[in-house]
């Protein structure tokens, strides 16, 4: 048991470092921090009562108080990630059994160490409070955290997978809690005594699914941030570079169309996407422009890369970014407050990470120095 006690302590110290290590932190990150926390404090507790105090009566009796945290922290993070003005502060009642659990909890401890007594009855209590507190609040919780993911766009799609995995699993240790409860129940009215390796696996099956819940913020949190595109971008490289070597020795191929032609063209791609806003069509296809401007597709690929240097998709993406650009500045003529995020999946960006690379590229700084720089208000 304290072996995957001590992995699942080791990997969420992994995550913890991971997501708060992010220069550009969203605001709901500070909610996934406080969990990770809690977990790892959780894991700790149980690691010194298993492998340093080592007393089974302990160790199968006398529960933690942080499960009461995980659900209310869970939801946070779901209201904060949908709604970025979204205040904890209101709502930080939904705490309150945690921080009074963590009283008794610490008060029990301290008793057992002054006295090296174990006050049965006060932790009998103490358990047949706190237990089915943890379990209610956290499916009522990770259920509402669930139905909030939900009601999220594309944009955050990322984030919905997070918040409906991390929900997941906390409901599948519920789960695990009523099966125990059931098993008691059925023994009990059948006369029969409760074996304690039943309970020894069900811990066991918790504490993997604990470690599981880091490995899944892990992995999120380094996609998000690009770090497990390292290798594919590498071999993309290797290919450019393979391809560009291939150009060089090959024939120049002619020109289609002339300078002319090639800058009426562009010209006449750009009103179309301007004036009919097509860019803010998150699915926008060559096709469709192709349809629009009567042009084949190879001369809108060829007139966009030799007289504009940039591909179709590239060319989307700069609309966007201005379309962008444009509605940040009128919230700041209005003094209003922008949220950056409902204004990029207004122009057409699918998610937060294609916006975040856009926009650096295009403007070589990220959006959240750009909102500083020009004191444009969230």
């Amino acid at each position: 048991m304290k072996y995957i006690i001590f992995i699942g302590i080791f990997q969420s110290l992994i995550a913890l470092v991971i997501v708060v290590s992010g220069k550009r932190k969203p605001l709901a990150d500070k909610y996934l921090t406080l969990l990770l926390v809690c977990l790892c404090v959780h894991l700790i507790i149980k690691f010194v009562m298993y492998a340093v105090i080592g007393n089974s009566v302990l160790n199968a009796t006398f529960n933690t108080f942080i499960g009461l945290a995980y659900g209310p922290l869970c939801w946070f993070y779901a209201k904060k990630t949908a709604d970025s003005r979204f205040r904890a502060k209101s709502y930080c009642y939904l705490l309150l059994p945690f921080i009074i659990a963590a009283v008794c909890y610490c008060s029990i401890s301290i008793y057992i160490l002054l006295f090296n007594v174990i006050p049965l009855q006060a932790m009998h209590l103490y358990n047949l409070i706190t237990l089915p507190l943890t379990v209610v609040t956290q499916v009522v919780l990770c259920i509402g955290s669930w139905r909030v993911a939900g009601r999220l766009n594309n944009f955050w799609q990322a984030e919905q997978q997070l918040i409906r995995l991390i929900n997941g699993l906390l409901l599948t240790i519920n789960a695990m809690v009523l099966v125990q409860w059931l098993v008691r129940l059925a023994l009990f009215l059948n006369h029969t005594a409760y074996s304690a390796a039943t309970d020894t696996y069900l811990r066991f099956a918790a504490y993997t699914v604990i470690f599981i819940l880091g490995v899944v913020i892990c992995w999120h949190k380094m996609k998000q941030r690009g770090w497990l595109d390292l290798m594919p971008h590498m071999a993309e490289a290797c290919a450019a570079i393979a391809m560009e070597a291939k150009e060089a020795t090959a024939p120049v191929r002619p020109n289609l169309l002339s300078d002319v032609q090639q800058k009426v063209l562009v010209d006449t791609i750009e009103a179309v996407l301007y004036n009919k806003k097509l860019f803010r069509d998150a699915d926008l296809s060559m096709e469709q422009v192709a349809i629009l401007t009567g042009a084949p597709r190879m001369h809108i690929a060829e007139a966009l890369n030799r007289y504009r240097g940039e591909t179709f998709h590239t060319c989307i993406n700069r609309f966007r970014i201005n379309d962008v650009l444009e509605q940040l500045e009128r919230a700041k003529d209005k003094q209003a407050a922008a949220d950056v995020s409902v204004i990029a999946f207004e122009a057409g960006f699918k998610s937060k990470q294609a916006f975040n690379f856009s926009f650096t590229k295009v403007m070589g700084m990220t959006p959240a120095e750009y909102l500083q720089l020009n004191n444009i208000r969230l």
